[in-house]
């Protein structure tokens, strides 16, 4: 009690410190009113700024379907009147509570729940405001605690396996008044420490396999959560190509799933053209190898304590291979670890995790990537293990085995560019070359815009970034433009366009740079510049 009591001041003093911000990129405060439409559709969007002259970099705003409150937020940053102490919200589930946590700020949520509720608390914090490159402390770490009416503490959550932002189930075991609990690891506190979280008896899907399939196709999903009605549902990629995209997107996983509601969902799924098998037990070992004829994708499972999967690969001898991991990066928690072993099963090569530069806020580049040649006698084996050797229902993983296959891929930032009739809107366009592709790549806007111009561009052969002007003429003032920017090399004798994903180059702890990407790259016609031509006095 006496540690509770001085806990309780020291936040109470936190609380009083007037501080001011510590970066400039919040100093400046903008209140808005937004009208969400009833027909809007729910989910998550781009919220841009616009003014006159400027367009602001967005930030996810989302839209949901339970009854949202907002806690008592001080709009002058440094209340000192606001009591940390007594940040208690009498809430009804479900709900979305919208707040923000100031400096030694804890915020608390109390509703009443049933016996045998399966209460789920799902937090959005660094998925709103990921990183503030220049701002001390550090960036928002969310962690959510439920309390009983006694002030027992039933359950705790500071991440959902690699994701920072914390998942809280609990099976409620008495009827009665509970608390849910929100705040920073260690009672940090910010202008930008903005959550929004949902609580309720939420449907959520903690795991699907297989965790892809083929374009062109249709495959049935197996999935686990909690609070679902179906543990099944139909994934459809007939009308897709090879990619990663949200499980949402391209499966029929809906109010079926939960009677309700759509079931928050964690994992993505990946779609390719290659064909695809399942993984086949038991092969754990060499001598119980399943064959795969390359080039294919194998969707299997670490689903045991000490399991391994085994597989030969069937393709000529002295063959280039590239075996490549999809897990980490479609949702699973599998830290996969890839070896390829000789007949004998003595290990040739190994990787444990491969950097994917397309792979966004990921900080934990978990998936494995080796490229082999095939040995003369044609007999080679490839493992794969979780390398902390952890297993269960959600370590699923797709092994993509084909021989390399060289291409490229654009990054263009920022997404938001502002063109005004009489100055030039910078760009910057990143390249990331795969399987040795260093070739030259020709830029260009697919259908530009009237008056959009970028002037003819080629990146280099082995050049990774260039530097480019976007000029706009006779353009309408105030007006949204959505832009395509394309790059086309020649590839194996074929020209190969992909379109550059536009999104925002985010730097972490002052060194490390994460390209977060926006959904859609859009110009913005602003205000021309003030004429700045020179007055001449003269005297006689």
């Amino acid at each position: 009690p006496a540690d509770d009591q001085e806990l309780a001041e020291l936040l109470k003093k936190l609380s009083t410190v007037v501080r001011k911000p510590s970066s400039p990129a919040i100093i400046e405060s903008v209140i808005l009113e937004v009208t969400i439409a009833k027909d809007a559709p729910v989910g998550e969007r781009d919220l841009r700024l616009v003014t006159p002259g400027r367009i602001t970099n967005p930030l996810p705003f989302f839209v949901g379907v339970f009854p949202e409150v907002t806690e008592r937020v001080s709009r002058l940053r440094d209340d000192p009147t606001r009591s940390v102490v007594a940040d208690l919200h009498d809430v009804t589930l479900p709900v979305i509570a919208n707040g923000q946590i100031m400096n030694g700020g804890v915020d608390r949520y109390r509703f009443t729940a049933r016996k045998g509720q399966d209460v789920v608390a799902v937090a959005r914090a660094r998925t709103l405001v990921p990183y503030i490159s220049d701002a001390v402390p550090g960036w928002f770490q969310a962690t959510l605690s439920l309390f009983d009416s006694k002030g027992r503490q039933l359950a705790y959550d500071d991440d959902f396996s690699f994701s920072p932002d914390p998942v809280l189930h609990a099976r409620i075991l008495d009827d009665g008044q509970y608390t849910l609990e929100i705040k920073d690891a260690i009672y940090r506190g910010r202008e930008d420490f903005v959550y929004r979280l949902e609580i309720g008896q939420l449907p959520v899907v903690t795991s699907v396999f297989p965790l892809g399939l083929r374009a062109g196709t249709k495959t049935t999903l197996e999935l686990g959560g909690w609070n679902l009605t179906k543990t099944s549902t139909l994934a459809d990629a007939t009308a897709l190509k090879s990619g990663i995209f949200s499980l949402a997107a391209i499966t029929t996983a809906g109010a079926p799933l939960s009677g309700g509601p759509a079931p928050y969902m964690l994992q993505s799924l990946g779609v390719d053209t290659l064909p695809e098998i399942l993984e086949k037990e038991p092969n754990n070992a060499v001598s119980a190898a399943q064959s795969v004829l390359l080039p294919a994708i194998v969707n299997g499972l670490i689903n045991a304590p000490g399991d391994c999967d085994v597989y030969r690969v069937e393709a000529s001898p002295g063959s280039s291979v590239v075996a490549e991991v999809f897990a980490r990066r479609l949702g699973s928690p599998l830290d996969s670890f890839v070896e390829i072993l000789d007949s004998a099963g003595k290990p040739l090569a190994s990787n444990d995790d491969s950097d994917d530069k397309t792979a966004g806020l990921l900080t934990h580049h978990a998936d494995s990537r080796v490229a082999f040649n095939l040995p003369s006698d044609g007999a080679c084996f490839v493992r794969i293990r979780d390398a902390q050797g952890k297993s269960g229902p959600a370590y699923a993983y797709r092994l993509r085995l084909a021989p390399p296959a060289p291409d490229f891929s654009l990054q263009v930032t920022p997404s938001s560019v502002t063109l005004r009739n009489r100055a030039a809107g910078a760009i910057v366009v990143s390249v990331i070359r795969r399987d040795g592709f260093a070739g030259e790549i020709r830029l260009s806007l697919d259908n530009a815009p009237p008056g959009v111009r970028l002037p003819e561009t080629r990146i280099a052969a082995g050049q990774t970034l260039v530097k480019l002007s976007l000029t706009g003429s006779g353009l309408p003032q105030g007006t949204p433009i959505s832009l395509h920017l394309v790059g086309t090399a020649t590839i194996d004798g074929k020209p190969v366009t992909h379109e550059a994903v536009a999104g925002e180059d985010m730097t972490q702890a002052f060194i490390y740079h994460h390209f977060v990407a926006a959904r859609e790259f859009v110009g913005w016609t602003g205000a021309p510049f003030p004429s700045t031509r020179p007055t001449t006095n003269r005297t006689k």
